[in-house]
């Protein structure tokens, strides 16, 4: 807020104008937050530069953030027009509820985390004539990466969680409502409970779903991109429903799951007659679409799983307990967590997309990752619980490289709830000794005696390489706020990964993407009753995980779910570190169709591809050579490929073995194995 002194300025000058410019702001600034900041200091950088550096202890989230600044009544002339002469052009007279006539300031058009710093913005820009650009909040280029530019008006930022969350909430209310009012005499079963159990209905998605444009068209020919979507892909919105004890309830398993089918069928009819929705009914669930959302309802039925452990299927008791059991009560607990914590829902939003940008989100679940921000609010000793995001992501990281995990469970209490550590301890060390606990064991009070959310992941290969990603990046980030730095560039390194350590560089056909537009076209230019959409069809999902199912023992793989388009593939046997080339041939010809190139990363300066062919599947000559090489000559065997001069680095051994880093093998002139693939599979063409 300086500018540079003339070299023959005295220095007592420079220092009186300094004391000056401070004072001013200090005063500027407390009259302008007043009830928003609890404690407020400013002072000049040691750096040399001329940065006056600001800091604060916000009031709670309510008020530090709110979309209004109140002035005096109007009956109150003397204080009323010193007011206006405070904010100047930005105040303006408002009618509230209660009746009462006041002067005030609105913040409405705020995204929510901006207000603080566009109040001093604004004030400072009246008074002093400071340029926006010239305030910065070190901190807050984290919160734009949850921002979503929107296209009819370029430089307007929003949080598409604070745009479409009531919208959603909006429309389970309405299907809450049709599902409570449903007519007993002719549904066969009353319904008892309805619990939602999604992110989206939490403020917790980083990608809430939007309305489609076949399930509720907009008038005209204009639409609001931040609400309406035409991506032919759908996100359900799952909803766990329960029915009343009935003894017509059967006892087989077999019978109850053809029972929950006849339910799902006679709700779609009397949904639809009844209250005029669109259902969709499956097996296993019935999709209904309200106001351009589509909600998956479930059934929960306690026999169900009581018979599953019965039958000593405990896999799937614990996987079917998850979803209709553990889900809904823990969604109610994660409300609760963002009800009390204002900051909580974007905090967990914005470490899920920092896993989703380091390629880990597959491995950690969105719940996990709730559990472990909750965790950072509930018990921040020996801090106090953060009041920002972009703090609490900076705690997120500190517990995930510095907790034992290998030694103790992450107890996540409840200040509603009794202690239940010694449940937990004890089923933890129970598994210890039985080696059937995983990498991580975080119980709750709804579930203290195992770790639901932690049942698909992460691995100890997988923790450990979380866990060097987010001691690096707490490194930066304390770094950077030690400097005051509000350049964008340094701040998205924190979301950036590197894809050196990949073995195999895969890309994807971009126009998969299952919620990309849906053409690249507009509305104006679409023929609506052209479109083919899709609910919960995400191809590149469905396709990593058969790759991950099909190379179960020579490979993993990494992506990043909302954007990426490029996964990466580790090695994890000799025989795929051996033939790479093979490895990626394999990986080409399975994906035709959807993989554009496979690049080899034999040294990180010289790329080799390998480019699917062009031929459909349906159009190739059946292999006679069998496993051992296709017609024309080229081998697919490794036994008949000359040995390689040089064995390809393995930078990334710790992925390949939980245990550390395997020892080298001594080189050996024996013919090399071919790449045993564990199933066959036939891929489709896109």
């Amino acid at each position: 807020v300086l500018p540079t002194a003339p070299e023959r300025t005295a220095p007592e000058t420079i220092q009186t104008r300094r004391r000056m410019i401070q004072k001013n702001v200090q005063q500027l600034l407390e009259r302008a937050y007043a009830a928003r900041v609890v404690d407020f200091r400013c002072s000049w950088t040691m750096s040399g530069t001329n940065n006056l550096v600001v800091g604060m202890q916000i009031a709670p989230w309510d008020i530090a953030y709110s979309a209004i600044t109140r002035g005096p009544e109007i009956e109150l002339e003397q204080e009323t027009v010193a007011f206006r002469d405070f904010w100047k052009t930005k105040s303006q007279q408002r009618r509230f509820k209660d009746g009462s006539i006041i002067s005030a300031v609105l913040w409405d058009t705020v995204p929510t985390q901006c207000r603080i710093r566009e109040i001093a913005r604004s004030i400072l820009g009246l008074h002093m004539k400071i340029p926006a650009d010239n305030i910065q909040q070190p901190g807050l280029v984290l919160m734009d990466e949850l921002t979503l530019m929107e296209p009819e008006k370029p430089g307007e930022r929003y949080d598409p969680m604070e745009v479409t969350g009531p919208m959603i909430g909006q429309a389970f209310a309405k299907l809450h409502a049709a599902l409570q009012r449903l007519d007993h005499r002719r549904f066969p079963l009353d319904v008892t409970d309805v619990w939602p159990a999604d992110p989206a209905l939490r403020r917790t998605a980083v990608t809430p779903p939007l309305k489609n444009l076949n399930l509720d068209p907009p008038l005209g020919r204009n639409y609001d991109a931040r609400v309406y979507s035409n991506a032919r892909c759908v996100k359900p919105i799952l909803v766990i429903m329960e029915f009343q004890t009935s003894k017509a309830w059967p006892d087989h398993l077999e019978a109850i799951a053809h029972m929950k089918t006849t339910l799902y069928i006679q709700l779609s009819k009397r949904l639809g007659n009844d209250f005029d929705l669109v259902t969709v009914p499956h097996r296993d669930f019935v999709d209904v679409h309200v106001d351009g959302y589509v909600f998956r309802l479930m059934i929960r039925q306690a026999k169900e799983q009581h018979l599953l452990v019965r039958l000593g299927r405990g896999r799937s008791a614990r996987q079917l307990e998850r979803l209709l059991v553990h889900t809904p009560m823990h969604h109610q607990f994660i409300k609760h967590v963002a009800a009390s914590c204002s900051s909580f829902s974007e905090g967990v939003r914005l470490a899920i997309h920092w896993c989703s940008s380091h390629m880990l989100t597959p491995h950690f679940s969105t719940e996990c990752i709730e559990l472990l921000m909750a965790y950072v609010y509930i018990q921040p000793l020996p801090y106090a619980a953060p009041r920002s995001a972009y703090i609490a992501l900076q705690r997120f990281w500190n517990l995930l490289h510095t907790f034992d995990w290998s030694l103790q469970p992450l107890l996540v209490q409840s200040p509603d709830h009794d202690s239940f550590e010694a449940d937990a301890t004890k089923a933890f060390l129970e598994e210890s000794r039985a080696e059937a606990v995983g990498a991580m064991f975080l119980a709750t009070w709804y579930c203290p005696s195992s770790s639901p959310m932690t049942q698909s992941g992460p691995d100890r290969p997988m923790l450990q390489r979380a866990q060097h990603f987010a001691k690096a990046s707490e490194t930066i980030f304390l770094k950077m706020m030690a400097e005051n730095a509000a350049d964008a560039g340094a701040w998205e390194k924190l979301f950036t990964t590197s894809l050196r350590p990949y073995h195999l560089l895969m890309d994807l056909q971009p126009s998969l993407h299952p919620y990309a537009p849906y053409g690249g076209q507009p509305l104006s230019q679409l023929n609506m009753s052209a479109l083919h959409w899709f609910v919960d069809y995400d191809i590149i999902k469905h396709f990593i995980e058969m790759l991950t199912d099909l190379f179960a023992e020579h490979a993993m793989f990494f992506y990043n779910p909302t954007s990426g388009l490029t996964v990466g593939v580790v090695a994890t046997s000799e025989d795929a570190k051996n033939n790479l080339p093979l490895l990626a041939e394999k990986i080409a010809d399975a994906g035709q169709g959807i993989v554009t190139d496979v690049r080899i990363q034999a040294d990180p300066q010289t790329l080799q591809h390998v480019t699917p062919k062009q031929s459909s599947p349906t159009s190739r000559k059946p292999n006679k050579r069998g496993r051992e090489g296709r017609k024309g000559g080229k081998a697919t065997s490794m036994a008949k490929r000359p040995p390689k001069k040089k064995k390809p680095r393995d930078r990334w051994a710790h992925v390949a073995a939980a245990g550390g880093t395997p020892k080298k093998q001594p080189p050996t002139d024996a013919p090399k194995k071919s790449l045993k693939i564990i199933k066959k599979k036939k891929v489709a063409s896109a």
